[in-house]
């Protein structure tokens, strides 16, 4: 007799994995007579009915989540051409009726378990996107999610169709992985810090920028995402490029170019972002730049706080390092790049893990040289 109501939801997973084996036992042959199809046919429907009220309550329950609520949707319909009666066109082969009944069960066994609802994960994620615990550019990951709220790893599938709700949201994209929105792409950002380069003394007008190689390992970012960004400047005439040699700052950028404030005025401005009384030995500053470079390339966010610590104790880190040769032109160069990246002046990037290993690019940089 079909289960429904309370008698439904009580059932045990045990239970709904016996039905599962059931079905998966269904003779299936490949290429049944019509009394076989049939047969199986019956079979099959006999197994799956008194779970339809089950499906049909979690369908109900699923309402928060337009994922969860079209796969319960869609998994519901697939079993209809079970029912008796059930006229189609082109009547499924029993791989497929055998498939959508095993679809059904599975999706009951893993509904039954213990575990926040799809919409729950997806309130949880959403928090942490609008909290900056997950930033922009964040790869996700679906298994730590659900480790995260403290539930076994069965809850993957409702964290994936939590996911898609927040992908639907504009919260999320999925490429190859699942990574947090960011409100432009990499090239574009590059171009918007090239910009505030040039606006802020880094490459004057009429000067030359660096090789591409060496551009790209200041932005920590792949060559190809650089050459997009030098022709997104080329194209409004902020750059000139000539075969042959490296790009130049246009003579009059398209837009306004304030005179480079001197190493001193940029210390003073740098200053209330740096960490007081921190460990500037050169390993403990060497470990620092690496961790901010592993959370950029893996783009993984830091637990809360990691971040501001490792940005404020880099930034410190710069100004120790070039303290000793301020006048030098390459360690004035790097101070405005730090102030540039850590100023931020202009708004270009939502992304402070970005420029937080930028910055510990240019520390880098000082410790291998020695601040020379």
């Amino acid at each position: 007799m079909p289960l429904t109501g309370n008698a439904a939801d009580q059932t045990s997973r045990s239970e709904l994995l016996s039905a599962l084996v059931r079905a998966l036992h269904t003779p299936r042959p490949r290429y049944p007579t019509d009394e076989q199809r049939e047969r199986s046919r019956k079979r099959l429907w006999t197994i799956v009915e008194p779970w339809l009220p089950l499906a049909e309550n979690r369908l109900t329950q699923a309402q928060g989540s337009p994922s969860d609520h079209a796969r319960w949707k869609a998994l519901i319909a697939g079993v209809q051409p079970l029912a008796p009666g059930t006229a189609t066109e082109t009547p499924p082969t029993l791989i497929a009726m055998s498939d959508s009944t095993a679809a059904l069960l599975r999706a009951l066994r893993e509904a039954e378990a213990e575990g926040p609802s799809v919409d729950k994960i997806a309130d949880h994620v959403r928090t942490a996107i609008q909290d900056g615990v997950f930033l922009p550019g964040t790869k996700l990951n679906v298994g730590q999610i659900a480790a995260d709220l403290g539930y076994p790893a069965i809850t993957k599938g409702r964290a994936e169709l939590a996911l898609q709700d927040l992908q639907a949201e504009g919260l999320l994209v999925f490429r190859n992985r699942w990574r947090v929105t960011e409100p432009t792409d990499h090239p574009t950002q590059i171009a918007g810090m090239l910009r505030t380069f040039i606006q802020t003394g880094v490459y004057p007008p009429g000067s030359h920028m660096p090789i591409a190689t060496a551009l790209a390992r200041e932005f920590v970012a792949q060559t190809k995402s650089l050459l997009e960004a030098w022709h997104e400047l080329r194209d409004e005439g902020a750059v000139v490029i000539r075969a042959g040699s490296r790009p130049a700052v246009a003579a009059v950028p398209p837009f306004p170019v304030s005179a480079s404030p001197a190493p001193d005025a940029l210390v003073t401005q740098l200053r209330p972002l740096a960490m007081d009384e921190a460990d500037f030995s050169p390993h403990i500053i060497r470990k620092t730049c690496d961790q901010a470079l592993a959370w950029w390339k893996a783009r993984t966010s830091p637990p809360p706080g990691a971040l501001k610590h490792t940005y404020g104790y880099l930034i410190a880190a710069t100004l120790q390092l070039i303290r000793s040769k301020p006048d030098t032109p390459e360690n004035q160069l790097r101070l405005r790049r730090t102030a540039a990246l850590a100023l931020d002046p202009h708004n270009v990037t939502s992304s402070p893990l970005w420029r937080t290993a930028c910055i510990a690019v240019v520390v880098g940089e000082l410790l291998d040289r020695g601040s020379a």
